[in-house]
């Protein structure tokens, strides 16, 4: 998706934090990291089987996207952590990371309780 601009679906400049952590006997402790930031990513609405997919996972869905990262370090993004574009968080719900290959979709949920 390098370089990909599409006129009809918005591209916005985006910030990716990687959840940080590590287990501390037998216990996850989260750490905080340094955000990545400098990616420019496609905003697109999630399809009615993408939606249904969600929705199985018992997990309520707020407000699902998917984004395509056009531009950035693709190597940075892992597959879990948070994302903030449009003025909102987002959280991972699922990755498709192909840095090799100029490619990454995420599919990502805004979090509750945001102004």
């Amino acid at each position: 998706m390098s370089g990909h601009i599409d006129a009809v679906f918005k591209s916005v400049d985006a910030t990716f934090i990687p959840a940080g952590g590590s287990y501390i006997d037998g216990v996850w402790v989260p750490a905080a990291t340094e955000p990545v930031s400098g990616f420019v990513v496609n905003v697109q609405p999630l399809s009615d089987k993408e939606l249904d997919f969600l929705q199985r996972g018992g997990e309520r869905i707020l407000d699902p996207r998917k984004i395509y990262v056009n531009n950035g370090n693709l190597d940075a993004i892992t597959l879990d952590g948070m994302w903030l574009f449009l003025g909102q968080q987002w959280k991972v719900v699922r990755t498709d990371n192909r840095p090799w290959r100029k490619y990454c979709k995420v599919t990502v949920d805004r979090y509750d309780d945001q102004p």
